[in-house]
């Protein structure tokens, strides 16, 4: 098992970079997110390469999520054999309709202004969808080209945006 290792004031159990490890896997972690995030998710334990939005306060300003493509990409190539590579996106928080404002035709389709409050959330909530669907294509495309089996997994954080103020 792995060692406790401590996190704030708390202590960790292991975690999937532990086990990942176990496997033999080479890991990553990208994050659009700043790094308080992974420190409280318990980090990221032996992994090869740690970046987080904290070194990529610029690009995320001119990209948003699309600046993970390359850092996904890189880390596909590298000549390890197994890899565990953890990509953690941004793209449906609220607002939605900043995280793809860089893209011409996604900022085009955003609801107007003048809708209902309620109207228009369900449409950025929507158009975040999409954007996210945008996102995720292109991470899968940067590993879709490598040797051997590539297994994507996708969960939820707090995206599905059911029951939040009554809205649904």
């Amino acid at each position: 098992g792995a060692t406790a290792v401590p996190v704030g004031a708390t202590s960790r159990g292991a975690n999937l970079f532990d086990l990942a490890a176990a496997g033999g896997f080479k890991s990553w972690f990208f994050s659009a997110q700043n790094r308080h995030f992974l420190n409280t998710a318990g980090g990221a334990p032996g992994a090869a390469r740690i970046e987080t939005l904290d070194e990529h306060r610029e690009a995320y300003g001119r990209e948003k999520d699309d600046y993970l493509v390359p850092l996904l990409r890189e880390a596909a190539t590298d000549s390890a054999g197994r890899k565990f590579i953890f990509v953690h996106q941004r793209v449906n928080h609220v607002p939605y309709n900043r995280n793809c404002a860089h893209v011409p035709e996604m900022a085009a389709a955003l609801p107007p202004d003048a809708l209902d409050v309620n109207v228009r959330r369900v449409a950025l909530y929507d158009a975040g969808l999409k954007c996210w669907d945008r996102n995720v294509a292109k991470l899968v495309d940067a590993v879709a080209g490598r040797p051997g089996a590539v297994y994507v997994f996708i969960t939820a954080d707090h995206n599905e945006l059911m029951g939040e103020r009554g809205l649904w």
